[in-house]
């Protein structure tokens, strides 16, 4: 289970891989949800992450789409929350393989988890950060027009008070 920020109750996952980028590294583990639509996931810290068997009971999920997620999990072999139910076989691990990743000797192969960590590299993306030159500028010539009106509030203050 792990808790989306925002979200009352938290949502069916499993960790795919657990990868430090550095020994402070506050979200080490990629999960990912159990849902209907595209294979999504992220990285979330331990304190987001509880055990299956913490999870709340079937009968105190409201949403549909979460019972839904929930009997995903329990297909893919987590156990049911329903103990009349019976747990589906639960699949074989996927193949180990050599990990490229130093001072990790193996790692599971899965397609949807990421091969690397890319939250810490630069944006180089230049569209994008034609953008962000562009917002600041606006910010800049905001800020340039207020004082300019900040200036002519107080000459307009200053000449009505020399008047009286």
């Amino acid at each position: 289970w792990v808790v989306v920020p925002g979200d009352a109750q938290p949502w069916p996952a499993r960790v795919l891989r657990i990868d430090f980028s550095s020994l402070a590294d506050p979200r080490p583990y990629w999960v990912q949800f159990f849902d209907t639509g595209p294979n999504t996931g992220s990285w979330v810290s331990e304190g987001h992450v509880s055990p299956w068997s913490e999870g709340p009971a079937f009968g105190d999920i409201r949403e549909a789409r979460r019972k839904l997620a929930v009997r995903l999990a329990e297909a893919d072999g987590a156990p049911p929350l329903n103990p009349n139910v019976q747990q589906a076989p639960v699949k074989p691990l996927p193949a180990f393989s050599r990990s490229a990743i130093p001072g990790c000797p193996t790692t599971v192969a899965h397609a949807t988890a990421p091969s690397s960590r890319r939250r810490n590299e630069t944006v180089t993306n230049s569209a994008l950060m034609r953008k962000v030159d562009e917002i600041r500028e606006q910010i800049e010539a905001s800020q340039k027009r207020q004082r300019l009106l900040e200036e002519e509030i107080d000459k307009a203050r200053s000449g009505a008070a020399s008047q009286q």
